[in-house]
């Protein structure tokens, strides 16, 4: 049976550093640049990112919505589960990247961000993005940023692993944002790279002495109580 593109990318989980996303990002160049910009940032699949239109994204509510992904050279207008269909924040960080990409597509007179210059009726494949392994434009980055190959697909796995490491969203918002079916899949995956990230929190603590009301567990567990004696 033939493996899923993100089956095959569980083989080889390589992160980057916060140091080698910054000097990946400033020393590419066009739609790879781009492309770098959104993956690194959202943490989204390769067929997701190459689907996305200008109509994805809600500049008022800073959101990006997946609900259609581009494999085997196919656009296909369903996701692989029900919940890899999401919407997730879109980050300030990402918003020149995704200028940059409608100027694109807008000069190429297309909605789609990663449209084929060639053929704007098609869309780019990422063999088209990256080039092949030993010669194209992704070898070569690698290669000026002093870096071994590794798949591109690395960008996702970056995003998840740095997200999580850094304490600003639970385990549950993080896998939303990735489009897993639960935090289980998520830690099957980048267990190994956060372990011991709970010894770095902060010790003075007292998750029972809550002063925020909007943010109170026990609003929440009176809440559910109320309504299951309803």
């Amino acid at each position: 049976m033939r493996k899923t593109e993100e089956e095959r990318a569980k083989v080889d989980i390589e992160p980057f550093s916060k140091v080698n996303v910054e000097k990946l990002i400033s020393e590419s160049a066009g739609v790879l640049k781009d492309y770098l910009g959104l993956s690194f940032y959202t943490g989204a699949r390769v067929g997701e990112i190459l689907a996305l239109q200008v109509s994805d994204f809600d500049f008022e509510r800073k959101t990006i919505s997946f609900t259609k992904q581009y494999t085997q050279r196919k656009l296909k207008n369903s996701l692989k589960t029900e919940s890899s269909n999401r919407e997730i924040p879109l980050f300030d960080v990402v918003l020149p990247f995704l200028e940059s990409l409608v100027k694109r597509a807008n000069k190429l007179g297309t909605t789609y961000l990663f449209s084929n210059e060639n053929n704007p009726t098609k869309l780019l494949s990422i063999d088209n993005i990256r080039g092949t392994k030993k010669y194209g434009v992704w070898s070569k980055l690698l290669k000026s940023c002093d870096l071994e190959y590794r798949k591109i697909y690395n960008t996702r796995h970056t995003f998840a692993v740095h997200m999580l490491s850094s304490g600003k969203l639970s385990a549950s918002e993080v896998s939303r944002i990735l489009g897993h079916t639960n935090s289980q899949t998520m830690f099957n995956h980048y267990n190994k790279y956060i372990q011991g990230e709970q010894l770095k929190i902060e010790r003075n603590i007292d998750i029972f002495r809550s002063t925020d009301n909007l943010t109170d567990t026990d609003t929440l567990v009176n809440k559910n109580r109320n309504l299951k004696c309803a």
